[in-house]
C-alpha cells in the first residue's frame, strides 16, 4: 500500500502470507523428479505465480513506479492481484478438501462436494456451517487485497493527472476497507469478545494493520487537487481522528485541514449570504472532527475551523508535539537543530493565518504573521527557492492589505 508523504511515496505492505512453507516445496521437490539434459544437468523449474507473491509484485510495481514507468507499474498491479487471487484459491481448496476428510473420518461416511447425504437432503446443517466458516475470512481476505489494489490504482492515475478517475477508484478502496471492518464486527459479535483485541491479525497468525487512514489521507489529497474541499475536508478530518499518533502528528495533515476550509469558503463567498460565513464558535476537541455537526459548520462557518487546525500546524512544523496544555492563539519559535521542524510548512501555515485573519477582520493580528512570515523568508536554508518567493509575495500583499485597513 502506497501512500503519499513528505518523504514521497514509500509501500508499507510487504507481507508474505501466501508463500509456502519450506517443507511444502521439499515435499513438491521429491514428489517431482527433476528433468535432467543431455549433459546430466538438473534443470530448474520456474517459479509459479504463487511463488511470485502479490507482495513481492506490488514492491517491484513500486519501483516502477519511481521510475515513471507507469504502464508497467499498472501490468504488474494487475499481476499482484491475479497471484493474490489465485494463492487464496489454492488455500480455499485445500482447506475443504481436509475438512471433508476429517468430517469422513469422523462419521465414517463420506461427503459429495462439500456435503453429507444426510446435510443434503435436510438442506442444512454442516454444508452451510462449512461454507459460511470458510467464505467469512476468505472476503475479508479478498476486500482486503482489493481495498489495497484500487488505492494503488488510485495512486497511479493520480500521478498521471487523472484526479477524477483516481477519486472513483479511491471510493472503491474506501468501500472494500469498509466491507472488511464490518466483515470483522460481525465476526467478533457472533464469536463473542474473544477476538476483539486480535482483529489486526489473521486467523493463521500474520499481520493485517488497517490501512483505513492511509486510504483517507490519499483520498483527501485527490479531493483537494479536485477542488472539492469538502470531501476532502471529511477525508483528512476522518484520517486524523482515526490516526491520532501518526497522521495526527503531521504538519502537513493539519494544513491541508485549514486549506480546505479555506477553499470552502472561497467558493462560499460566491453566493449572495456569504455575509453570514464570518465569525462565531466551534468546538475546538480533536474527536469532534469529521462528526456531522462538524461537517454542518465547517459549511457555514468554515474560517474559525481553518484558524484552529493551522494554529495546531503551526506548533507541530516547529517541533512540538505537546499539543495538550498549550495555548494555541501563540507563534511559536522553531526549535534549533531539529529533525522535526518543517520549515516550508511552518512559512505557509503562517501566512495562510494572515488571510484567515485579513477575513475575519483582524488587521493588527494580520500584520503581526505577516511580519513573522517575512523575516522567516530572509532565512533561505534547505528550502525550495520558487515557494519562498511565492509565499514572500503573498506575505507582503497581505502586509500591505491589513497596513491600508488599519490606517483608517
Amino acid at each position: 500500500l502506497w501512500s503519499e508523504g513528505k518523504g514521497g511515496v514509500g509501500v508499507t505492505r510487504a507481507m508474505f502470507e501466501g508463500m509456502p512453507s519450506k517443507n511444502a516445496v521439499q515435499q513438491q521437490q521429491t514428489s517431482q523428479p527433476p528433468s535432467a539434459s543431455a549433459n546430466g544437468k538438473v534443470k530448474k523449474d520456474s517459479p509459479n505465480l504463487q511463488v511470485r507473491h502479490e507482495s513481492v509484485l506490488y514492491l517491484k510495481a513500486n519501483l516502477e513506479y519511481l521510475r515513471g514507468n507507469a504502464s508497467k507499474s499498472l501490468k504488474l498491479c494487475a499481476e499482484a492481484r491475479s497471484a493474490g487471487r489465485k494463492s487464496r484459491a489454492e488455500k480455499s481448496t485445500i482447506v475443504e478438501k481436509e475438512k471433508m476428510r476429517s468430517d469422513a473420518d469422523t462419521t465414517g461416511e463420506p461427503k459429495e462436494n462439500g456435503y453429507s447425504h444426510d446435510a443434503t437432503a435436510d438442506g442444512d446443517t454442516d454444508g452451510l456451517e462449512t461454507s459460511s466458516g470458510r467464505d467469512g475470512e476468505t472476503q475479508m481476505s479478498d476486500d482486503y487485497d482489493e481495498a489495497i489494489y484500487y488505492n494503488n490504482l488510485a495512486l497511479l492515475h493520480q500521478s498521471a493527472g487523472k484526479i477524477h478517475l483516481a477519486l472513483h477508484y479511491y471510493s472503491y478502496a474506501l468501500s472494500y476497507i469498509e466491507r472488511v471492518k464490518s466483515l470483522d464486527q460481525n465476526s467478533s459479535t457472533s464469536n463473542g469478545h474473544q477476538h476483539r483485541h486480535v482483529q489486526n491479525f489473521w486467523s493463521n497468525g500474520v499481520a493485517r494493520p488497517d490501512f483505513s487512514a492511509d486510504i483517507l489521507h490519499n483520498t483527501s489529497i485527490c479531493a483537494f487537487q479536485a477542488q472539492e474541499f469538502t470531501k476532502a475536508y471529511e477525508c483528512m478530518a476522518r484520517c486524523v481522528t482515526m490516526s491520532p499518533n501518526v497522521f495526527g502528528k503531521r504538519a502537513r495533515c493539519w494544513l491541508r485541514l485549514a486549506q480546505s476550509c479555506i477553499g470552502i469558503y472561497t467558493n462560499l463567498q460566491q453566493k449572495p449570504e456569504a455575509n453570514a460565513l464570518v465569525g462565531g464558535n466551534i468546538v475546538n476537541r480533536l474527536d469532534y472532527l469529521g462528526s456531522e455537526e462538524d461537517l454542518r459548520n465547517i459549511l457555514t462557518n468554515p474560517l474559525q475551523r481553518a484558524s484552529f487546525c493551522l494554529y495546531r500546524a503551526l506548533h507541530l512544523s516547529s517541533g512540538n508535539f505537546e499539543l495538550d496544555n498549550i495555548n494555541y492563539e501563540v507563534i511559536p519559535s522553531l526549535k534549533d537543530r531539529s529533525s522535526d521542524v518543517d520549515r516550508d510548512c511552518f512559512e505557509t501555515a503562517l501566512v495562510s493565518v494572515a488571510y484567515v485573519k485579513l477575513q475575519l477582520k483582524d488587521r493588527v493580528g494580520a500584520l503581526e504573521f505577516c511580519q513573522h512570515a517575512l523575516r522567516q523568508g530572509t532565512d533561505n536554508v534547505n528550502k525550495d527557492p520558487a515557494a519562498s518567493l511565492r509565499l514572500r509575495e503573498m506575505a507582503e500583499m497581505y502586509y500591505r492589505e491589513a497596513t491600508i485597513h488599519t490606517a483608517r
